[in-house]
């Protein structure tokens, strides 16, 4: 771990180790799936949070958000909303102030989460606003990963179609490796003392 969130350069991130999550993915492509894991999502306390949509590539056009990630503490849930659509017990969980989600960059999940359905966002900490109020000049995942917790991530997927009938394996590590690595660098600065607020 880098002493004290120094900021790391483009070269030193490119000579750490290059991670990816390697634990158990559910794929929750049908309600009745849904149905099945959402109460283990829900009986956790810290969740880690981001989405994906299909790139595009026309001026002005963007497509509507298909893939939610979520990290529980042994497992990453990939809940294709483009297949379930948005149910109602998955903005239960996005509303409940109770349950943390941590995430990066969560402007744009939670617009184009709100732009399909409405709700009340509550329980998010948005760990890109933490570093920048901290003066931080990086705060993608890409750059925290490296400054809390010492990996180097690609970002090679984030561009591929996540509307295909199958996800191919490289997108769902990908997938998956954006939602855990946030709780992971959550976790990281709570055991270092740095305890941010939502």
């Amino acid at each position: 771990m880098f002493s004290e969130f120094q900021e790391p350069d483009k070269e030193a991130i490119s000579r750490l180790k290059l991670y990816r999550y390697e634990g158990p993915v559910v794929i929750v492509d049908s309600l009745s799936r849904f149905q099945k894991e959402i109460k283990k999502i829900a009986g956790e306390e810290l969740l880690g949070l981001d989405s994906e949509r299909r790139p595009s590539f026309k001026k002005g056009a963007i497509h509507p958000i298909s893939l939610v990630q979520i990290a529980t503490r042994d497992c990453v849930y990939l809940l294709r909303l483009n297949e379930i659509n948005f149910p109602r017990p998955l903005i239960d969980i996005l509303e409940n102030k109770n349950q943390l989600k941590v995430g990066i960059g969560l402007d744009d999940d939670l617009s184009g989460l709100q732009s399909l359905k409405k709700f009340n966002p509550a329980g998010f900490l948005d760990l890109s606003h933490y570093f920048q109020a901290e003066g931080y000049t990086h705060s993608s995942l890409k750059f925290l990963s490296a400054m809390v917790l010492n990996v180097r991530i690609s970002k090679k997927q984030q561009v591929s179609n996540w509307e295909r009938e199958q996800l191919t394996e490289p997108q769902i590590k990908y997938a998956a490796t954006d939602a855990w690595l946030p709780r992971e660098i959550y976790l990281a600065m709570m055991e270092d003392g740095i305890h941010p607020k939502i």
